[in-house]
């Protein structure tokens, strides 16, 4: 296994399944990871909770949670998950913006790896 996929797994990736999903091609998947990780969504879901703006961090929050089911990034993607039920009731506290800076630490960890 690439050592960016074994490191993935040492902080709770289920990269396992996510293969499985990618039909075993790690280069794949590692290509799929770089774009992820490129995209601007999280960024989008931050600026959207600090505006208020429920109808759009729902938005980013959902795809979001889909894109990290599919990469295997499980506590990201239970984040999400969380976030997207919040945001569905139009709650906007403070536990919120916990959740969203959790994930986001989370995913600059994965940049750094």
């Amino acid at each position: 296994m690439d050592a960016r996929l074994e490191k993935l797994n040492d902080i709770g990736c289920d990269i396992d399944k996510a293969l499985e999903r990618f039909v075993g091609d790690e280069e794949l998947y590692l290509t799929c990871l770089d774009e992820m990780l490129a995209d601007a969504q999280l960024d989008k879901l931050g600026e959207a909770l600090e505006a208020g703006d429920c109808d759009n961090a729902f938005h980013y929050a959902h795809y979001l949670k889909g894109v990290y089911g599919n990469m295997g990034i499980t506590q990201a993607y239970r984040d999400c998950a969380e976030m997207t039920e919040v945001l569905r009731r139009k709650d906007l506290g403070e536990q919120l913006l916990l959740t969203y800076r959790r994930v986001r630490e989370l995913i600059e960890n994965i940049k750094a790896i």
